[in-house]
């Protein structure tokens, strides 16, 4: 969540800043709606996992890296909206360049890992192998498009909805699967606290929406 809600404040600011967009009061608001729902769904979801020292250095290593993370990303979107929009440049052309540089640079790091060995001996994660490409290809696929139809900073806003299905299914899966191991049940006053995040976020994402102004 903390990544999500980076990146979409992140995304309004390099518009604003970087391609020179003009962001209207409201959908400022609706950033900052999101952003306190965001806040508090991370609140809730980190609250219990520092327990000492060790686990404190730990996250705030993590905190670090989803930082640098999230700017990269940023960066990213804007250079595929500026290519795209500014350019022309064809979507998929763009989404296949990107695949080609990952597939290269991701040989060298399963090399270096000895990654290639572990997969090689495991059945399970050869299906994952299979599989997991073709998912990542479709994911690719509706986010440039995305990017391509709209904006970076667009795409951002609606992104953060996508841990609020990763949550609802993970609750369907712990109360409906037979293995209690999977899944995520029920908090009180932990859950709560998400279901009050997401409504918040929901009331940003309308906030972004109600005014049209020049930019989409």
């Amino acid at each position: 969540m903390l990544i999500s809600g980076l990146e979409l404040t992140l995304s309004v600011m390099a518009a604003r800043i970087i391609r020179k967009r003009i962001v209207s009061n409201s959908r400022w608001l609706g950033v900052v709606i999101v952003a306190v729902g965001v806040i508090i769904i991370e609140h809730a979801t980190s609250s219990d996992e520092i327990d000492n020292r060790s686990s404190a250095h730990n996250v705030t290593i993590g905190v670090i890296l989803i930082i640098l993370q999230s700017i990269l990303s940023v960066l990213q979107d804007l250079c595929e909206e500026i290519f795209m929009q500014a350019t022309t440049f064809p979507a998929m052309k763009m989404l296949g360049l990107e695949g080609l540089y990952g597939f290269f640079i991701g040989l060298i790091i399963y090399y270096i890992d000895n990654t290639i060995s572990t997969v090689i001996h495991t059945p399970a994660i050869r299906w994952w192998l299979l599989l997991l490409p073709f998912l990542f290809l479709l994911t690719g696929i509706f986010n440039i498009k995305a990017t391509e139809a709209t904006s970076a900073m667009t795409r951002n806003v609606w992104k953060n909805l996508r841990t609020v299905l990763i949550w609802i299914i993970a609750l369907c899966i712990y109360y409906l699967g037979d293995n209690i191991d999977y899944g995520e049940a029920w908090h009180v006053p932990e859950s709560c606290y998400i279901l009050s995040g997401f409504l918040i976020m929901t009331c940003g994402i309308v906030s972004y929406y109600w005014h049209k102004s020049l930019e989409i």
